[in-house]
């Protein structure tokens, strides 16, 4: 669905953050409610449009671009930031779903979804378990709650060794042995993807949620946070 939803995002790209409120969790008239001359004021407001059951603005929008032209390479606020992204994968609209499902499950919740700088933004459900430097620590949080990431994204990576340390096998070519890459160790680790304990979204939001809530914010953010 992450995929699919870049569709509806036109030509632009990577707004800094989004923000989001449901009916019942976070009130946003403070920061719009001012009508339409203060939207032209304040250039950072994108959008503001309300319908039946939501009311939505696009803020922040210093760092957006065509999907054709990037100005960057490195974007998002870090705790937003998409898998691609952080491992200088390539990036298209998509990465925009994943940041606004990070920015959703703050504001349900008051926490982080990843946070690589602080170990308690770890699930509790999870085993405590040594911490990783910040980048390879965020790509292990992503991995505990979402599942090991996909070949087909890990090959396209441009700083794979900042992250995963590659074996000493060489193809028979004598190069880098890429066949086996979804089960190199963490850099500095012995500890593989596969090894990572598990976490799923549905329990990780109901540390914070009743179930009756989980289950339905589970169900979008899981579409919208495919790696």
């Amino acid at each position: 669905m992450r995929k699919a939803m870049r569709k509806d995002l036109a030509q632009w790209s990577c707004p800094c953050n989004a923000l989001f409120c449901a009916s019942g969790i976070v009130p946003i008239s403070h920061h719009a409610t001012q009508t339409s001359e203060y939207m032209l004021q304040n250039k950072s407001i994108l959008m503001h449009c309300t319908g039946s059951d939501a009311t939505f603005g696009l803020v922040d929008l210093g760092n957006s671009c065509y999907t054709d032209r990037h100005i960057a390479l490195n974007i998002t606020t870090l705790e937003y930031k998409p898998v691609e992204v952080i491992m200088n994968a390539g990036y298209d609209t998509a990465a925009d779903i994943w940041s606004l499902g990070c920015t959703i499950y703050e504001l349900a919740t008051g926490r982080y979804l990843f946070d690589p700088r602080h170990a308690q933004a770890r699930p509790k459900a999870l085993q405590a378990r040594d911490c990783f430097p910040q980048e390879p620590e965020h790509l292990a949080q992503i991995v505990e709650l979402l599942g090991p990431l996909p070949y087909s994204l890990l090959v396209r990576s441009r700083r794979l060794r900042a992250f995963l340390s590659p074996p000493n096998d060489l193809d028979q070519d004598g190069g880098l042995d890429m066949s086996s890459i979804e089960m190199w160790p963490f850099i500095s680790s012995k500890v593989t993807m596969h090894h990572l304990d598990r976490c799923s979204l549905l329990e990780r939001l109901q540390e914070h949620l009743p179930k009756q809530q989980a289950e339905p914010l589970a169900q979008l953010l899981g579409s919208m946070m495919e790696a």
